[in-house]
């Protein structure tokens, strides 16, 4: 079954209708009434592999800030209305875009709470007719409503949109691998060590006890250089999903032995 969204808003300042298709093909029919607005919007379709159809009436003779941000709004709602329960898909999502001098990074978590860290300096005030200080409310709008943790980072570059263009792209391809659904087909077993202890078999994503003896295994989606899962940490005799920074981690080919140490 298609995994499809519609949303529809009418607010004083903008009348928006959005419709996404999860399972598409990264086609766009964009158009907001900002140019390079609809150009992001359509790098952010063809690079997320996700049918992404917006028409905006947004009071832009006011300025831009309204359509821009309610814009953020109803594709978050789209797309959550798209992921229904969550169940079964990534959650975590994270990709480097690089593009000519620069390097950008996003990092999300579908986790439920919003949170928007924006690490993004550019020395334009616009990009064609776009405020650059719109890119922030952009992204800010879409955490909020979506209540996921997004982490967006340029971590050099000097070309604006080049800038700006690395960073749609890298949370484009973020959002695709957190939407993409985990089927025991496309699932792995890899052996995972911990201080000389294994973890025990698991669906990925979820908690698991912790042993002590003979090998187990934990259930991961296909792993790579650009996709490695989210380590468990010891807590009270339970091993919790948590984040990546008190680890070294060591990802080789598909199948291969993942190797984690505390720091």
């Amino acid at each position: 079954n298609m995994r499809n969204g519609f949303i529809e808003r009418n607010t004083k300042e903008t009348k928006i209708i959005c419709k996404t298709n999860l399972d598409g093909v990264g086609n766009p029919m964009i158009s907001t009434g900002i140019g390079f607005f609809d150009h992001m919007l359509e790098i952010f379709s063809h690079h997320s592999m996700i049918d992404l159809e917006i028409k905006v009436d947004g009071d832009t003779h006011v300025d831009l800030h309204h359509t821009v941000e309610d814009t953020a709004y109803c594709i978050a709602q789209a797309i959550v209305k798209s992921l229904g329960d969550k169940k079964g898909i990534s959650r975590y999502g994270f990709y480097y875009i690089p593009m000519d001098e620069c390097l950008s990074r996003c990092v999300i978590d579908f986790s439920g709470w919003p949170a928007c860290v924006w690490r993004v300096s550019l020395g334009l005030e616009k990009i064609g007719e776009m405020d650059t200080e719109l890119f922030e409310e952009f992204f800010k709008a879409f955490a909020n409503e979506a209540k996921c943790n997004l982490h967006i980072e340029n971590l050099y570059g000097k070309n604006n949109h080049h800038i700006i263009e690395s960073c749609f792209k890298a949370f484009a391809r973020s959002v695709n691998m957190v939407s993409k659904p985990l089927s025991n087909k496309e699932a792995v077993v890899i052996e995972v060590m911990l201080n000389n202890k294994y973890l025990t078999k698991s669906e990925a994503g979820k908690d698991i006890k912790f042993s002590e003896n003979g090998s187990s295994y934990l259930v991961v989606d296909k792993p790579n250089l650009y996709n490695i899962i989210s380590l468990p940490e010891i807590k009270s005799g339970e091993l919790k999903i948590t984040s990546l920074e008190k680890f070294s981690v060591f990802a080789f080919t598909f199948g291969a032995y993942i190797n984690t140490e505390i720091n």
